[in-house]
């Protein structure tokens, strides 16, 4: 083992020579190689191309009657038949509903509490055992008063007409806006809880 790692180097050397002795001879026997382009048979091949006359057509072909199909009735006498429903008229669809004002008015001056009053619970829901927040939408004047209100999010049982009971019942210190007191929408939120 130890032989032929030390005679590696030698061996690799010898064949480097010899591969380059060689390749070198054959360059010498052939020293000029001729190179000629090849062209491949020419054939010549014909397309022909056919003209095909345009069809018309005279008369659209007409749609295939529709079947009669019997229904049986009890109402009707044997062998009528029913003809088919023509809608002449088309009765457009009811307008859009109006859309709401703008529930967003600019203000300088948020509107605060006066006087809170308390929603009566309402005995469904106190039976229940159903406690939670009602949360509003309402709308306050610019004196102050309570004058629309709207659900977003109920609790149900009686719970949600309590709520806005009770919020029509509150009074605010209006809205400013440039010290002048505007109408506008808030959140208002009302909590039932059981003792």
């Amino acid at each position: 083992m130890r032989n032929l790692k030390e005679q590696y180097p030698k061996k690799l050397e010898q064949a480097i020579i010899a591969a380059l002795a060689l390749v070198l001879l054959l360059f010498l026997a052939y020293p000029s190689v001729k190179v000629e382009s090849y062209e491949g048979i020419k054939k010549q091949e014909l397309i022909q191309v056919e003209i095909i006359p345009e069809t018309h057509q005279d008369k659209p072909i007409p749609p295939p009657k529709r079947p009669a199909v019997p229904i049986v009735s009890r109402d009707a006498p044997p062998g009528a038949t029913i003809t088919p429903t023509v809608f002449d008229s088309i009765i457009p669809p009811p307008p859009p509903p109006p859309a709401p004002p703008d529930t967003f008015v600019a203000y300088d001056t948020e509107p605060k509490i006066i006087k809170l009053f308390k929603p009566v619970y309402a005995e469904i829901a106190r039976r229940a055992g159903i406690e939670g927040i009602v949360f509003l939408n309402i709308q306050i004047d610019e004196k102050g008063n309570v004058i629309n209100a709207k659900v977003l999010k109920g609790l149900g049982a009686g719970c949600d007409e309590a709520a806005i009971a009770a919020a029509f019942q509150c009074k605010f210190k209006p809205a400013m806006q440039r010290d002048k007191p505007v109408k506008v929408w808030i959140s208002y939120s009302v909590r039932f809880r059981l003792k």
